[in-house]
């Protein structure tokens, strides 16, 4: 097999077609997606080790909400994010982007209006263009946003999903902590419902991090724990990433790579693609 054609992709997001297991985790995520969709707002925390596959997993359940139960939304990485602005402008620009190629591009287009911006050669993509004091805007009038955004959408998509992933440089934030809970109980109170989904994706010490810092957010998170994959988990995985390369796998070199993957996603990337 051709280096080039190799099936796996170490440190990145396990493509779709690749994605194996999880059966519980993904029937906790979409019973919370179908809550949103009836108007019941929803906060989860996924959790797990590193390598565990957290991304691969909610990348996996966006892609089947939005087919299966008609939500739109975005997955935001916030590597490098540590304040509020930038936390919603990141939120906001991702939700530009995700949309460039669907129908209900244009609503969202318009709903920013002269801050959408074309960029890169051609024009091709878009940026959301937001000055600090409208980003701190954002920040204070989150759910509001949101609602906007939603009744635009109505004719298009039943409830948003917003993945907010890589947490790091926020989960120490008593400000993150704190914004969030007011986020989650300006909903609660209003009176008006929100069709949304929110999950926060990240290591289980961060969400005790947040937790710290602001100890109400214990009941605010819905916890899904991403366990290691299992041995015939891991052997599905090798099997049809390397059926997709037209690549023949005999079973002692197949019982191999599945132990020493240990069940970790990416570990079995790193080795499948030594191998």
């Amino acid at each position: 097999m051709k280096a080039e054609l190799s099936p796996f992709t170490p440190g990145q997001p396990v493509p779709i077609e690749f994605f194996v297991g999880r059966v519980k985790e993904i029937e906790q995520l979409v019973s919370m997606i179908r809550a949103a969709t009836a108007g019941k707002f929803r906060v989860g925390y996924v959790a797990g080790e590193r390598g565990i596959g957290k991304s691969s997993l909610v990348s996996f359940v966006r892609h089947l909400a939005e087919r299966e139960e008609r939500t739109a939304g975005a997955h935001v990485f916030w590597g490098g994010v540590d304040s509020l602005p930038e936390m919603v402008r990141k939120i906001f620009d991702r939700l530009l982007k995700d949309s460039l190629e669907k129908p209900w591009y244009q609503k969202i287009r318009d709903l920013f209006g002269k801050h959408v911006k074309q960029i890169g050669l051609f024009g091709i993509t878009v940026e959301l263009d937001l000055a600090d004091t409208e980003a701190r805007t954002l920040v204070t009038g989150f759910a509001p946003s949101l609602r906007r955004l939603l009744a635009e959408l109505k004719d298009d998509r039943r409830a948003l999903l917003l993945i907010l992933d890589d947490i790091n440089g926020l989960a120490a934030s008593v400000e993150f902590a704190n914004w969030l809970k007011s986020f989650v109980d300006e909903v609660a109170t209003s009176g008006n419902s929100l069709a949304a989904c929110v999950l926060v994706v990240g290591l289980e010490q961060r969400r005790r991090q947040l937790i710290e810092l602001q100890p109400s957010l214990a009941r605010v998170f819905e916890l899904v724990q991403i366990q290691r994959w299992s041995e015939e988990e891991t052997k599905d995985f090798f099997a049809r990433a390397f059926r997709n390369a037209q690549a023949d796998v005999e079973p002692p070199a197949l019982q191999t790579m599945v132990k020493f993957s240990g069940g970790i996603p990416v570990l079995a990337h790193e080795i499948g693609d030594a191998v």
